[in-house]
């Protein structure tokens, strides 16, 4: 379910045929860490925090620390907004 969320988060934030390698290289180290990672969580949030430091839409001040405040800096963002996916673990 992340995998697939991260990927949409990126999709809305982008234009298309815009080339923006660090968004690029951002989701392509992340979905090979949802291979092996047990945290899921920690992922996201890491995902994240280095998407807004991406895309430059933090204060300088204060990076957020915590998912619910990441996902609404992003939805704003975006336009769109972002409800965390269900995760069920097995």
């Amino acid at each position: 379910q992340y995998s697939l969320f991260f990927c949409d988060i990126i999709k809305k934030s982008s234009v298309q045929d815009q080339p923006n390698p660090e968004l690029f290289e951002l989701l392509k180290n992340t979905l090979i860490k949802c291979n092996t990672c047990p945290k899921i969580n920690l992922l996201a949030l890491e995902f994240y925090k280095n998407f807004i430091i991406t895309e430059g839409i933090y204060n300088t001040n204060t990076i957020p620390q915590n998912e619910e405040q990441c996902l609404s800096i992003i939805s704003k963002y975006i336009h769109s907004p972002l409800k965390k996916p269900l995760q069920l673990d097995v």
